[in-house]
């Protein structure tokens, strides 16, 4: 067969556009990282200008990974072709053409090969192929070879939020309380897969805190509830690694949901049972910039005075101390230089602290 004088130097060009190494393993997990640090600096730094630059950088990282599939998917087909494998060829140049349009230089190519070797590409109502039933034969072939390989992808595709894929995956006896697996669930706020999993009992106690506090932290208000309702303990631990922690430390969901000014979460689980002046146990004398105390002593902290009226009213203890320094709520409200230290300590002293 004759080939086109100009796919040489179209190979040339493609390969210029291409970065020069392989995504780092930093890179890899670094989207969701990226993504907890630009929410972190929205809601609790409440930095938006900042929060929006993390943002396009997250993005930015996403449309790099996006050509790299697009790049291998071309070139699968590519390697087909040249393998005089003409209809897994013509199936995978039409594939890419659909998924990938955006990507012009190696769409161009494509359609030339298409071309050569007598295949149309996709119309514009043509049905896509849905993604997550190729997905399925991938991994099925996967479990007839490799089954041993299949549990490494299990935390994927919750992450990726495919409730088929997980499906699949249980189906072949991977562990749906694989840590974590809740948790992700539950940040991205994939109510089916946290139904999927659940259908399989409770998690353990420190899985249930992190689902409670990731749901929480992420606004996944329906998530929440339905964990709750589901059973799972208001006052599960939560091993909380956000930098105002400076360390590993034991808190409670209803902790998270006041650093965060979450005001709906808080109330849903005060209202399931949450311990409103559940204390977290710290050593030593807390820094100023350290959390520390009940629930109360944090809204505090956080210069939040409609929260700590709103703990108030539901019954948290204005002057219960911490266990070791004996902090109370109104020695902090009286040492911190804020606007709102004034009105917080009038609002203790008003609920009967000494």
């Amino acid at each position: 067969m004759t080939r086109n004088p100009i796919r040489r130097s179209g190979l040339v060009l493609l390969s210029l556009l291409l970065p020069l190494s392989p995504l780092s393993a930093e890179d890899e997990k670094g989207l969701r990282e990226l993504l907890r640090d630009a929410l972190y600096t929205e809601e609790v730094t409440r930095d938006p200008e900042a929060a929006a630059k993390q943002y396009e950088a997250l993005i930015s990282q996403h449309d790099a990974q996006r050509a790299f599939a697009a790049s291998a998917l071309f070139r699968l087909a590519e390697v087909r072709r040249k393998q005089d494998r003409k209809e897994e060829a013509i199936a995978l140049y039409q594939k890419f053409l659909s998924r990938f349009p955006e990507a012009e230089t190696e769409a161009k190519l494509a359609r030339e090969s298409l071309a050569a070797l007598g295949g149309k590409p996709p119309s514009a109502d043509a049905p896509v192929t849905d993604p997550d039933d190729d997905r399925v034969r991938y991994l099925r072939k996967i479990a007839e070879t490799s089954p041993d390989k299949l549990q490494e992808s299990f935390l994927k595709e919750v992450t990726s939020g495919n409730p088929k894929v997980v499906e699949f995956l249980i189906s072949q006896g991977v562990d749906p309380k694989t840590p974590k697996a809740l948790g992700i669930a539950a940040e991205t706020g994939n109510l089916a897969i946290c139904k999927m999993l659940l259908q399989h009992g409770k998690p353990s106690p420190e899985e249930a805190g992190n689902a409670l506090a990731m749901a929480i932290s992420k606004d996944r208000g329906a998530v929440l509830s339905y964990l709750l309702e589901q059973g799972l303990d208001p006052n599960s631990p939560v091993v909380w690694g956000l930098p105002v922690f400076r360390s590993e430390v034991v808190a409670s969901p209803l902790m998270i949901a006041i650093v965060g000014d979450k005001a709906d979460a808080a109330k849903v689980l005060l209202e399931r049972g949450a311990n409103v002046d559940f204390m977290l146990q710290s050593e030593g004398y807390p820094k100023n910039t350290t959390l520390f105390g009940t629930p109360l002593h944090m809204a505090v902290w956080s210069r939040n005075l409609p929260m700590v009226r709103f703990l108030l009213e539901r019954g948290a203890k204005p002057d219960l101390p911490t266990p070791n320094a004996g902090i109370t709520p109104l020695h902090l409200a009286a040492s911190i230089v804020d606007p709102a230290s004034e009105a917080m300590v009038k609002e203790l002293l008003a609920r009967g602290t000494d």
